[in-house]
Order: structure tokens, then sequence, then C-alpha cells
């Protein structure tokens, strides 16, 4: 039998559960903001609440704290960009949205997206994770016609990082990058990530290994690690790469960056 599932949202009157997927989502929240501490100050919260929470001390949140400071906080982080249950431990009168009701509660079915918004490695570098979202940051910023395609299915909080001068590497200048905003770093992945000692952001393979984490600068020699528990120390942020998309249908690759077809080369491409 299919289970049904309805958006857990209106809950002032009743105690929430700290399930699995808030304590899911509470991790990924704590790894984008960079600690406990700043995830506690971006929710309004102590951060001695949401360690209660983790440990296990504290079982339940309060209706009122859920609904007022901690649901749109975690939303993001939560399974598909929003916290639902199944409808067997919740009164659905309570729980749906007001104006989803009519759809009986369902999660609407996502848009398919063709594109996603672009922006410089350099001008993301001035990006910071405790002002807005990536997302939000690339829309303002925009590279070149502002978005990119790519082969991989899309979603909406995905965007993507061009290829300038500001960061050495074997990709050709205007290789664009998919970004996984809101999704964790797998290890032996590929991922973007901004250096806190440096502020340099680099495209490195990430691996995590016995608590340690290593990061090996594609294209060079250059490894940096450091124990899992100081990621916040070392990071400015961290997101994976889902892929990268070299367009040489449209472009040809001279003196290590891409060039539409339709500019006209002083030099031959080859020698």
């Amino acid at each position: 039998m299919s289970k049904i599932y309805y958006y857990t949202t209106e809950t002032r009157d009743e105690n929430m559960k700290v399930t699995p997927e808030i304590l899911d989502a509470i991790d990924r929240a704590s790894d984008y903001y960079g600690n406990i501490t700043l995830l506690a100050q971006n929710l309004g919260i102590a951060h001695s609440t949401i360690l209660f929470w983790r440990s296990g001390k504290t079982t339940n949140i309060s209706g009122k704290l859920w609904m007022e400071k901690i649901h749109q906080g975690l939303k993001p982080f939560m399974p598909g960009g929003i916290h639902y249950k199944e409808i067997e431990s919740l009164n659905p009168a309570k729980y749906m949205v007001r104006e989803e009701r009519a759809a009986y509660g369902m999660p609407p079915e996502p848009q398919p997206v063709s594109s996603v918004v672009v922006t410089a490695f350099e001008k993301f570098a001035e990006f910071d994770p405790l002002v807005e979202s990536p997302v939000s940051f690339a829309k303002k910023n925009p590279y070149a016609s502002g978005t990119t395609g790519f082969a991989c299915k899309l979603k909406d909080e995905y965007f993507a990082l061009a290829m300038d001068e500001s960061v050495k590497s074997v990709f050709p200048m205007g290789t664009t990058f998919l970004i996984a905003w809101g999704e964790y770093p797998q290890d032996c992945g590929i991922v973007a990530a901004k250096l806190r000692d440096s502020g340099q952001i680099v495209i490195a393979h990430f691996q995590k290994q016995d608590a340690q984490i290593k990061l090996a600068v594609l294209g060079t020699k250059k490894v940096y690690e450091w124990p899992a528990k100081e990621n916040s120390l070392n990071l400015v942020w961290v997101y994976p790469v889902h892929e990268i998309r070299i367009n040489l249908s449209e472009n040809r690759w001279i003196d290590n960056r891409l060039v539409p077809l339709e500019e006209k080369q002083a030099a031959p491409c080859c020698g």
C-alpha cells in the first residue's frame, strides 16, 4: 500500500517529535552554516537547544517554536526541500498547509527545470552563506547570458559557476560547473569549495576517511587535509559538483579558453 504524505507546518498546539529527518536536516544545516552555534544564531535559538535534540536529551519540539523559528530555517534541508511525514502519525486537519488543502495535502509536482543561473568564480568569491543563498547571489551577479543548461536533471536549488581567470585550472575559461546547493559532498566526489585562510575557490576531489577531510585540487598536486571536526575552521562553504560542461559544439578550445565559433581569431587554433 502506498504511503500518503502531509506537510507538517501547522503544529502550534502540539509538540513535534524530533525525528531522524529533522536530525538529518539539523546536520545538513550545521554543515552549511559552519557549526551548531552559527545555525542556532540563524534560527534565533540557544545552541544548547540543538545539542539537546541531537543528543536525545530532548525528544520533542514545541509546536510554537517549530512554527515560528525552526520550520522555515530547516525547510531547505529537509527531504525534497520541505518537511513532510506519514499520514498514519498525523492529524491531516492540523498539518496541511492552508493554501494546499485543495490539493489534498500532497506535495505539488515540481516543474521541470531546463536551466540554472550562472555566475563567475571571481564574483562568487564575494558570496557570504550567512547572508543569502548562493542561487539568490548568482541571480544578482549573472555571468554572460545569466543561465546555462546541463545534461543531468536540474533542480531549483542548483546553480552554476563559470571558470574565469581568477582560478588556475586544467579547465578552459568558460567551463561551467553544476553546483548542488543543499546537498552533502560525497566521499570521492567532486566539489567546489572556498578555503577560509586564502579565500581561494577550488575544484577538488573530496574524501572523508577516519574522521579526516581531504581536498585534492584537480589538475594540481595540491592537497588540503584536516580533521572533520575542524571543517568550519578550514572552509567557508563546500558544495557537490554534479556536472562539468565544456561546450565544444558552439566553441573552440583556444589558449585555454572557450572561444565562440562566431569570434574570428587572429591566430590559428593549433600549432
